[in-house]
């Protein structure tokens, strides 16, 4: 294969040609302007009633921008600025620093003049709604330090003496410099293992409902709190992102807390999140709405859990926390569009009716935030068209349409890709 392409490289003349290492070209405005263009016209409209869109600045005093998509912050991979939330992942991803992406709410923000005022709120936690529990609401059981008491083993099975005990301020690990076991060693291969338990307490700040996470994308994870088992991944994958619990809980109590990390594979990462912020953050959302005269809502997927090559999705929903985002910010102003950030179908039966205007952006590139605002405010039409079929249920789909591992199985026979929706219609 390197042969060929070889060959055809000394036959086009390409090693003839002198590299060129102008980086002035890189970000210059006519590049910036083409990304901008491309933006604006790869997004879908897929719904306007009553001609919503494009909206008429001449009449609007102020804008919200509501979602964990729209814009950085602490939603978003614990504050700390990652490109993945605007991009897919693997080899779709391209490095890019924070000043050189256009979110969503700086885009709106810069196209507005200055008689428009352009407020931000995250509502929820990006991708499934949670986000790292603070070290302020966790205690070691002898109630001396803020965090959990974490216990390594040179082991998968949780077995053996301690190789190694400290105390965790946050529970959220992805173990790429360095493996916590040293005696583990540094090996790629599937032979390298270790495990670590978390014990401790959970104080809850408030009495109410609260969903937890864990999430791995490798390894085996479980959540315990008072001795039950709350929410398990044991198979960690690009597939199986995380599982989820929901139980009540009341502000004064003390509740103990167990959490498990095996690691199984060649990669070692968890993450253990909660919801608890995203109720503040939803009544701020609703209140912002409400004082808006439009409400641009950023919602959907990343390219860290959901959308990289090498795995696939088990649901074509968004997490319900952004699902609930949209229903109550709907209904709390009416003139709302729904910009859709992701690369692939999204079933949108939980929510389509509740909104005039639905906008899928995709993935849009460095220039986004600007391409947005083009389309938002009619500068520029949306030009794209759907390159692949929304299902509007999952019947349309087979019942194996998400797979994972090395042999896959088509049970519907000849009835592959469209022809399967044909046969369905």
């Amino acid at each position: 294969m390197t042969g060929n392409l070889l060959r055809g490289m000394f036959w086009s003349g390409a090693f003839d040609i002198a590299p060129s290492l102008d980086n002035s070209i890189l970000r210059n405005p006519e590049h910036l302007k083409i990304a901008r263009e491309a933006a604006a016209q790869s997004m879908v409209l897929l719904k306007n009633e009553s001609s919503m869109l494009p909206f008429d600045l001449q009449t609007i005093i102020k804008i919200a921008v509501i979602g964990p998509n729209g814009n950085y912050g602490p939603h978003y991979n614990n504050g700390k600025f990652d490109a993945h939330l605007l991009q897919g992942g693997g080899s779709a991803f391209v490095s890019a620093s924070q000043n050189e992406l256009v979110t969503s709410y700086q885009g709106i923000k810069a196209n507005v003049g200055e008689t428009v005022q352009v407020v931000y709120a995250p509502r929820c936690y990006a991708e499934d709604g949670c986000g790292t529990i603070p070290s302020k609401y966790l205690r070691t059981s002898d109630g001396k330090s803020e965090g959990l008491l974490a216990t390594y083993y040179n082991s998968a099975n949780f077995k053996g003496e301690p190789a190694k005990t400290e105390i965790d301020k946050e529970i959220s690990h992805l173990w790429k410099a360095a493996i916590p076991i040293p005696e583990a060693g540094r090996s790629e291969d599937d032979g390298v293992r270790f495990s670590v338990v978390w014990t401790g307490a959970i104080l809850p700040p408030e009495s109410r409902s609260y969903t937890f996470s864990v999430r791995n994308l490798s390894g085996l994870a479980k959540l315990y709190i008072d001795g039950k088992l709350r929410a398990s991944n044991e198979e960690g994958n690009r597939l199986d992102w995380n599982d989820m619990a929901t139980l009540e809980l009341k502000v004064g109590e003390k509740y103990n807390i167990r959490v498990e990390y095996a690691k199984i594979g060649v990669k070692a990462d968890f993450r253990l999140g909660w919801d608890y912020e995203n109720v503040q953050w939803m009544k701020k959302a609703v209140v912002l709405a409400q004082q808006s005269d439009a409400v641009v809502l950023t919602v959907g997927l990343s390219g860290e859990m959901g959308e990289t090559e090498a795995g696939d999705r088990n649901h074509l929903r968004l997490f319900p926390a952004q699902e609930q985002l949209i229903r109550e910010v709907a209904q709390a102003n009416k003139n709302t569009a729904v910009a859709v950030i992701a690369g692939s179908a999204i079933d949108m039966r939980n929510w389509m009716d509740e909104v005039p205007s639905i906008l899928m952006t995709w993935y849009p590139g460095q220039q986004g935030g600007n391409g947005l605002a083009d389309v938002l405010f009619g500068k520029t039409d949306p030009g794209g068209r759907l390159p692949i079929t929304f299902p509007t249920s999952l019947a349309q789909y087979p019942d194996d349409f998400h797979s994972m591992g090395e042999q896959i199985e088509y049970r519907e026979g000849v009835f592959v890709g469209y022809r399967y929706f044909d046969k369905c219609a």
